[in-house]
């Protein structure tokens, strides 16, 4: 959990360069913009989990909440494997499409 907590923070930091430079005028790339949106969303997500910590012994629902809301942990915070599956959806749907778009 540290080294996801210290990889939000890296995220988070570069993302206010980004944000810093689309204030700017400058463009960003498609995979500075994914960036951003994902560690924005990522901000976003923290706000219910920091309740869990910060209430005394809420973290013992944490694992019911998370039954009923498995997107609610933040990127850093997720398993290779739960990466890895995301990806294999990702391309499935992509050779779905393809596979439409020929016909």
């Amino acid at each position: 959990a540290v080294v996801s907590t210290q990889s939000t923070g890296v995220e988070v930091r570069v993302s206010a360069r980004l944000s810093k430079k689309i204030f700017r005028g400058e463009s960003l790339t498609r995979r500075e913009r994914n960036q951003l949106k994902r560690t924005v969303g990522d901000l976003f997500r923290l706000v219910p989990m920091a309740m869990f910590v910060l209430i005394p012994f809420m973290e013992l629902l944490l694992p019911v909440a998370l039954y009923f809301f498995p997107g609610m942990m933040p990127s850093t915070f997720e398993t290779i494997d739960k990466k890895k599956e995301k990806k294999l959806k990702k391309l499935k749907l992509l050779a779905i499409l393809e596979v439409l778009s020929e016909s």
